[in-house]
Order: C-alpha cells, then sequence, then structure tokens
C-alpha cells in the first residue's frame, strides 16, 4: 500500500506517473500512498542531478504538495533531504538547517498560493541523516522534532497537530566499510537502532553488501529483518521518546537544536534557500 522513489528532479514525473496506474488499474489513490523525496534544491548543493534552474524546480517540486491537498492527501508528495547534504560535507546539523531552510522555501510558495500550513506540513517529511555517532542520531533527530513543531506553530501559525508533529524518513546505515562486509550487518542495525528510539517513522534499511554490489537477495531479507526485530523484539518500540530524560540525551539534543537553530540563521543572512 506504500510505495515511492528517491528521485528529486524527476519528482513530478514520478508522481504523475504513480497516480495515471492508479486510475488505469481502477485503485483509487486513497488506497495506496505515494512516498516521493521530491527535494531538487539540495541537488544544486550536494549531488548534482538538477535540471530546471533552482527557482521554477522548487515551484514543480511544490506544485506536488498542491495537487495532493486537493488530490490524494494521503499522500507523501516530498521529503526534504539531509542525507545527501550531509555526505557532501556539511555534517549532520548543518545539513538539517540547510534542508530546514529548503522546507521553509517549500512551503513559503504553498502559502503564497493560498495554501495554509495546516493544509501544507501533513504532507512533507524530513529526511535527517546523522551515521557517525549513535547518540547524535538521537539527539539529531529529537532537534529536528522540536524546531519543526515550533516552526510550524510560532512561524507559521500552524494548528493541527499532524502539521505540528515531524514525520521523517531514515536511512538506517552506519558507516559501512567495503572491508569484511559482514561487520556492516552490525554497523546497520546499530544506525537504524539509533534512528528507532530517536523516533523516526519511516525506516529503510541499507544491506550489507551495499558498499560492495547491489544487494543479493539473502542481504536484502536481512535487511528486512533486522528492521522487523528492532520493531517487534526486545520492547524497543513499546514507548515513544524512551531516553527522554537523560542528562546525556538532553543535553546533546539542547546542543544539537542550537547548531542547527545557527546554521539556518547563517543561511537567512545570506538570503535564504536560493541564494
Amino acid at each position: 500500500k506504500r510505495i515511492g522513489t528517491l528521485g528529486n528532479s524527476i519528482g513530478p514525473i514520478v508522481l504523475a506517473l504513480w497516480a495515471a496506474l492508479g486510475e488505469k488499474q481502477g485503485v483509487p489513490w486513497s488506497r495506496y500512498t505515494v512516498n516521493l523525496q521530491n527535494d531538487p534544491l539540495k541537488e544544486y548543493i550536494a549531488r548534482g542531478t538538477q535540471i530546471l534552474p533552482p527557482a521554477p524546480a522548487a515551484k514543480l517540486a511544490s506544485d506536488c504538495v498542491a495537487w495532493c491537498v486537493g488530490n490524494a492527501p494521503n499522500w507523501s508528495p516530498m521529503t526534504v533531504c539531509v542525507n545527501h547534504i550531509n555526505a557532501g560535507g556539511a555534517g549532520s546539523s548543518m545539513g538539517t538547517a540547510i534542508a530546514l531552510s529548503n522546507a521553509q522555501h517549500y512551503i513559503d510558495i504553498l502559502l503564497k498560493q493560498g495554501f495554509s500550513i495546516d493544509q501544507v506540513a501533513p504532507l512533507i517529511h524530513m529526511f535527517p541523516d546523522e551515521r557517525h555517532d549513535f547518540i547524535v542520531s538521537i539527539a539529531n533527530l529529537r532537534a529536528l522534532r522540536r524546531i519543526w513543531a515550533r516552526m510550524m506553530k510560532e512561524t507559521y501559525g500552524a494548528t493541527r497537530t499532524e502539521a505540528m508533529a515531524c514525520r521523517t524518513t531514515v536511512y538506517g546505515h552506519g558507516m559501512e566499510a567495503l572491508a569484511e562486509p559482514l561487520n556492516n550487518i552490525v554497523r546497520t542495525a546499530f544506525g537504524t537502532l539509533a534512528y528507532a528510539l530517536g523516533g523516526a517513522s519511516y525506516i529503510y534499511l541499507a544491506g550489507y553488501d551495499e558498499a560492495v554490489s547491489t544487494p543479493n537477495e539473502a542481504s536484502a531479507q536481512l535487511a528486512l529483518r533486522t528492521l522487523q526485530i528492532i520493531a517487534h523484539e526486545h520492547g524497543f518500540g513499546d514507548t515513544i521518546d524512551p531516553l527522554a530524560g537523560s542528562y546525556f540525551v538532553e543535553t546533546l539534543t539542547t546542543q544539537v537544536e542550537e547548531q542547527i537553530r545557527d546554521g539556518m540563521a547563517q543561511v537567512e543572512r545570506i538570503g535564504g534557500a536560493l541564494a
């Protein structure tokens, strides 16, 4: 019932294809969920697969959200990405700051079209990324959720809890290595556990052999089983925010939040996401 793609510059095309396929097969859009990355601005920053200039690319990506508000509000037409920005050298805190600034730009486009923040914010995901430190991963997600909630309520005037709750998609990995790839099983499991403890909404998990090749069937199945074990065994998912109240986690969350806010201020000083 949930399908998706990580395509960014091609996000609007993929959205149209999934919608057309549902129509062709007689499946109402309300019966399945499409999850897109559809974040072209980060392509200019970190990966380089952009097609259109930044302003029209951002407008076209935002139009996907606009279409979904009226036609498929259960879909997730935009996932604003930290992953490639972090991997490109920004670091997880600055990467999160840049991604949040990009998200603000997309939201501002939609608000200028007459939509309310309560309509559009629930359709937008964030894609946080911290791949070096277990506890920092947890703190990063917690800080992101704090900032998102306050930004939606205090900056944009959101009233719906669905708008103030930051939905996240993450990619469970942990500095996978080419040497002795079976060790990556442990690395990705710990990386995924950190995201689970940090409150991620949706988690993808890397196959242990992805550093070497396209994952084989056995590694793909092991990745799936790892997700299932973390989700359903040992009690990891039995409570929300299980590390809340820990001095170390709370202090680190506050520090990471300050770093992200400082980064957002830097982006704002140079003129915003398109500068």
